[in-house]
């Protein structure tokens, strides 16, 4: 087991979600969140290709909610 004491940034809180949820792997991390901060970000080496694919399409999920809200949001044009 691997715990950290400060929060996260979102790729890597999601990508140690995903490693937790992963039922081949052995490890177990435990982290206390994510502050929400997406940043620039290269994934460690000899990562399955799978779980990179998940996180991709869990960024691109954040992203899409995203951009709905900031559409829903118009505002008053006076």
């Amino acid at each position: 087991m691997i715990g950290v004491s400060k929060k996260c940034c979102w790729c890597c809180w999601s990508l140690g979600r995903l490693l937790n949820d992963d039922k081949e792997s052995d490890l177990k991390l435990t982290l206390p969140g994510t502050h929400s901060v997406i940043y620039p970000w290269c994934p460690p080496d000899s990562l399955p290709i799978g779980l990179l694919l998940r996180l991709e399409q869990d960024l691109l999920d954040v992203l899409k909610k995203c951009l709905d809200k900031k559409q829903r949001r118009k505002g008053s044009n006076q």
